[in-house]
């Protein structure tokens, strides 16, 4: 899973007969993209660290959203809400239990997760240090579930990745479709589009899709032992009322939703 901090001085957010506006820069209702980056560790039920990756480990981590763009066109996307001194959007993801790690032949191994939630916070003191205190007290933006759908006619699994123990140091790729949580947070209709572009096979209620791209790695702060980073795609929904975006931040967010843009 993965995310990033973001912040735009004297931010607001527009929303009038279909579009959008941030600031200086109108935005069409449609696709979006969110970038950002993870910091990430399994643990048992009990809360210790899982030293392998087994059945029953749980996987939770922080955010920290670095930016979001709009896509009137894919060919020309519009940056919408980038890193900035003055504001940031971070969270927490948890719950994301692991049913089960199956070997390869090619010497990777394939892991399934069920369950999971996403929470993500603005916050107008950027004071991001990689802890989950400081991650979460922000304003409370929107939440998401993690959904089934993610393998065709597999009702419970949520998560689902690959990871490979012949890289040094491992790494792997993990995928998920997430809903917004009705009613979470100041920007939940905002973000509940149920359309994720370039997924015709998407669950009808999924209102993003994340690809998160890992690494193990030494040296992170706190508990954290992997490193995650990529986008996530879904559509903005426009609304007949503005929404204050906290003066330096945003009050609406794009994490975890739909394919990956490798125009990056």
């Amino acid at each position: 899973m993965m995310l990033k901090r973001i912040g735009l001085a004297a931010f607001a957010l527009l929303c009038v007969a279909g579009t959008a506006r941030a600031d200086s820069v109108s935005l069409t209702a449609g696709p979006y993209e969110a970038k950002y980056e993870n910091l990430e560790a399994f643990f048992t039920p009990a809360g210790a660290p899982c030293t392998t990756i087994v059945a029953g480990c749980v996987n939770q981590g922080i955010v920290d959203v670095t930016q979001i763009f709009t896509y009137p066109s894919f060919l020309n996307p519009i940056p919408w809400f980038s890193v900035s001194p003055t504001a940031e959007i971070t969270g927490y993801f948890y719950g994301v239990t692991v049913t089960s790690v199956t070997p390869n032949a090619d010497g990777t191994f394939t892991i399934n997760a069920t369950g999971g939630q996403l929470d993500l916070y603005v916050d107008n003191t950027p004071d991001y240090n990689g802890t989950v205190a400081n991650a979460t007290n922000g304003t409370l933006l929107v939440s998401f579930q993690f959904i089934p759908g993610i393998i065709p006619g597999d009702l419970t699994t949520t998560v689902h990745g690959t990871a490979s123990a012949i890289t040094s140091p491992l790494s792997g790729q993990a995928s998920a479709y997430l809903a917004v949580i009705p009613g979470s947070g100041t920007s939940s209709s905002f973000f509940n589009g149920n359309a994720v572009p370039g997924q015709p096979g998407a669950p009808p209620n999924a209102d993003a899709f994340e690809i998160s791209n890992f690494t193990s790695a030494s040296g992170l702060p706190g508990p954290w032992t992997l490193f995650s980073h990529d986008p996530v795609v879904g559509t903005i929904v426009p609304e007949p009322s503005s929404l204050l975006l906290l003066g330096t931040g945003l009050i609406g967010f794009g994490r975890f939703f739909k394919r990956r843009f490798d125009s990056r």
